[in-house]
Order: structure tokens, then sequence, then C-alpha cells
């Protein structure tokens, strides 16, 4: 990455907005169910929404 991603925001999150671009460029899967699906198990339901923030976030500095 050419930004300052990397040190600001977890490797984890870096990661499912890598993942976020590839589905949105092949379409394989829904983003936003699998998004669900897995914090439903560890994370309560508001961090669904921060997260998604931080998604746009992080692809809006690997945009620039």
């Amino acid at each position: 990455m050419r930004s300052d991603g990397p040190l600001l925001f977890p490797p984890g999150q870096l990661a499912l907005t890598a993942l976020h671009r590839a589905n949105a460029a092949h379409s394989i899967f829904d983003f936003e169910r699998y998004l669900r699906s897995v914090l439903s198990h560890y994370e309560p339901a508001h961090a669904i929404s921060e997260l998604a923030g931080s998604i746009n976030a992080i692809d809006s500095l690997a945009s620039t």
C-alpha cells in the first residue's frame, strides 16, 4: 500500500478490505452477509457498522 493505512488500521481490517475489493471486482459472494455471519459469533451487532466504516476508510485511502 502506498498510504498510511497499515499504520492506522490492524492487519485483519486491511485483509477484509482486500477481500471486499476483490469481491467487488469479481462478485463471487455476498460480502455483507459473510461479514454479518462471521461477526455474529464474536462481536455485538453495532461493531458490524463500525467495521464497515473502517473498511470504507481503508478503501478510500488505498484509492488515492
